[in-house]
C-alpha cells in the first residue's frame, strides 16, 4: 500500500479517537491491515537456530557435568559409608542431648522474634501519639485545609494543561 493510503488511514483514525467516536476502532484495524507485512532478512532462521544449538554452547558447560558427577559419586559415597559409621569410635549424641539443643534453638529463636516485635511496640506507641494529636480540631482543620489547597492546585493544573493543549493543537 502506497504512503499516502497509510496515511489518510491514519488520519480518519485519529479524527475518530479525538472525536471520541465509536467507529474508532474499526478506522484502526482498517489502518492495522493497510500496514505492510514484515519477514525477517534471508537466513534469519538458520543464524537463530545455529546461535541456540548445542554446538555452540559455550566451552565451560562441561564443568556442570563434571561438578554433576563429582556430586553424585559423593552423595554415593557417603550413602555406601552409613554403616560404616558404626565402627568409628565416636559416640553418637543421644536423644536428650538433642533435645535440649533443640529447646535451647527454639527459645534463642523466641527470644530473638521478641526483639523485633519490641521495635513494632515502640512504632505502634508512636503512631497512637499521632494519632491522637491529629485527633484535635485544629489538626483537622489543617489537614482539610491540605486536602482543599491540593485540590484546588490539581484543578489550576488541569486547567492550566487543557488550555496549552488548545493552543498548541
Amino acid at each position: 500500500m502506497k504512503d499516502s493510503d497509510l496515511r489518510t488511514e491514519l488520519m480518519r483514525w485519529l479524527r475518530a479517537e479525538g472525536a471520541d467516536d465509536d467507529r474508532a476502532d474499526q478506522a484502526f484495524g482498517s489502518l492495522m491491515a493497510a500496514m505492510p507485512r514484515l519477514s525477517p532478512s534471508a537466513g534469519f532462521a538458520e543464524r537463530v537456530m545455529h546461535a541456540v544449538s548445542p554446538a555452540s554452547a559455550p566451552a565451560f558447560a562441561w564443568g556442570w557435568k563434571v561438578a554433576l558427577a563429582a556430586a553424585l559419586t559423593l552423595a554415593g559415597l557417603a550413602t555406601a559409608l552409613i554403616p560404616a559409621l558404626r565402627l568409628v569410635p565416636v559416640e553418637p549424641p543421644r536423644l536428650a542431648t538433642v533435645a535440649k539443643a533443640l529447646s535451647d534453638a527454639t527459645g534463642w529463636v523466641v527470644e530473638w522474634i521478641a526483639g523485633g516485635l519490641q521495635v513494632w511496640d515502640v512504632m505502634a506507641r508512636v503512631g497512637q501519639a499521632v494519632a491522637t494529636a491529629m485527633a484535635t480540631p485544629e489538626a483537622t482543620a489543617a489537614l482539610v485545609g491540605s486536602a482543599i489547597l491540593g485540590s484546588i492546585a490539581l484543578y489550576t493544573l488541569n486547567r492550566l494543561l487543557t488550555l496549552e493543549r488548545r493552543m498548541v493543537g
